[in-house]
Parts: C-alpha cells; sequence; structure tokens
C-alpha cells in the first residue's frame, strides 16, 4: 500500500485555476486521506472547488495491488 496524507492545513489562500484542492489515489494504491483543515480560500474561475479522485488510473509498476482500496 502507498502512504497518505493526514494533520493537512491551509489557510488564506488565493487560487486562479480549474480546481482548488485536488486529491488523487487509486484502486491497487490503497492510502488514506485524513484530518484535512481548510479555511479562508478565495476561490477564482473555479470549475471543481473540492476534487476528490479514488480511480486515478496510473501505476508505478505491474506489482500493484486490486485490492487496496484508498481510503478518502
Amino acid at each position: 500500500m502507498s502512504g497518505g496524507i493526514q494533520d493537512v492545513r491551509a489557510e488564506d489562500v488565493a487560487i486562479n485555476s480549474k480546481s482548488g484542492v485536488r486529491i488523487k489515489t487509486g484502486v491497487g494504491r490503497g492510502g488514506f486521506v485524513k484530518d484535512m483543515y481548510v479555511k479562508g480560500f478565495t476561490m477564482h474561475t473555479m470549475k471543481w472547488p473540492f476534487w476528490m479522485m479514488g480511480n486515478y488510473g496510473s501505476h508505478l509498476d505491474d506489482n500493484w495491488d486490486p485490492n487496496a482500496i484508498p481510503v478518502i
């Protein structure tokens, strides 16, 4: 299983992009995302303010575990 991210804090951020906060993982990678805190975001031109994707399809090698399900 891959690692994960936790205890992420973002405050007073200005973003001018298609996606604001984007988190990607995929089946076979496992991993986790937990304890995120966001406050005071200013977002312009957003299509997806928060985009969490659990089926990001790339794998580094052929030995990935198809049963490793990410926890978001």
